[in-house]
């Protein structure tokens, strides 16, 4: 196809094939067009621009969206039906930040002095260092899809960088003493399943306790598989563990208990709004213990 200009320079012909030659490749490559690109097309007069929409190589005026930061996230958040449930409240929780900071904004008006100021907005907010890493991460992934959407011509969070995301204050090793008093205070089996996966085979709660079934546990050849939702993404479904003396009795008391037929080794809690961490909580604390910080994960 050509595109006819009529009777203009040389120096506007070239200038025109350079941005449209940058177009095509940043539809080819998925990328954003360069900066000077995406301010001469915002400006095309109507004829040229026509034109241009009629070879779909730009998204017609009236098909681009004007909506503010706080509609473009939830859009985007609800589109992403792949992510599992406790993917899509952590990623609800940035979601609240940045609604409360730049909600009201323009989309295609943030700059990146805008998200700049937003991560000295958490720090003022007395956010930890791990939770504004992960703020950053999360809205750059907002704009990158705003930019992928040809919403926005280039990411405001681009070049910020997020940090560690770890937090040694909020590291806590449970001695072997610890547990054993968390153990004796809990209030039926299940419990004590529960904590001793998590502690004496390291399993992550709750992803990948609920989806624990008898099948995965071989008690002839002493070890179980771990089926694990998180690292499925990286060709890692699951892996399998040995059933550690620590962590034997526990696993045949709730044997012992099953109901015959029965499919899952965690019956109680299957719903996934359950929060086992207050009722955790409540048996640390019966333990004569203070409940440490990331409940689940320092075990």
């Amino acid at each position: 196809p050509k595109i006819r200009l009529g009777r203009i320079s040389k120096r506007d012909a070239e200038t025109v094939r350079v941005h449209v030659a940058n177009i095509l490749r940043g539809n080819r490559t998925g990328t954003a067009y360069p900066p000077a690109t995406a301010d001469w097309v915002a400006d095309l007069p109507d004829k040229l621009r026509a034109r241009l929409e009629s070879l779909e190589l730009i998204v017609p005026r009236e098909k681009k969206m004007i909506i503010t930061v706080r509609d473009w996230v939830r859009q985007y958040i609800e589109g992403r039906t792949d992510l599992k449930y406790f993917t899509v409240k952590s990623i609800e929780t940035v979601e609240k930040y940045v609604s409360r900071y730049m909600g009201n904004l323009l989309l295609h008006a943030v700059t990146h002095a805008d998200a700049e100021a937003f991560v000295v907005w958490l720090r003022t907010e007395g956010k930890a260092q791990a939770t504004i890493a992960n703020a950053i991460k999360k809205a750059k992934q907002f704009f990158a899809a705003a930019v992928k959407a040809k919403q926005i011509s280039e990411n405001p969070f681009e070049g910020i960088k997020p940090g560690s995301m770890a937090n040694e204050d909020r590291q806590y090793f449970v001695t072997r003493e610890e547990i054993e008093k968390v153990l004796e205070a809990c209030p039926d089996a299940q419990w004590r399943l529960i904590f001793a996966l998590c502690r004496y085979a390291g399993l992550r709660c709750p992803s990948e306790l609920f989806p624990l079934t008898w099948d995965d546990i071989d008690f002839a050849k002493n070890r179980f598989t771990i089926r694990s939702p998180k690292t499925a993404g990286q060709g890692k479904a699951s892996r399998v563990c040995p059933i550690f003396p620590e962590l034997l009795p526990y696993m045949q008391d709730a044997y012992e208990l099953a109901e015959a037929g029965e499919t899952y080794v965690i019956t109680r809690y299957r719903n996934t709004t359950a929060n086992l961490r207050t009722q955790a909580q409540r048996i640390i604390q019966r333990a004569g213990l203070t409940p440490w910080a990331k409940t689940f994960q320092n075990l």
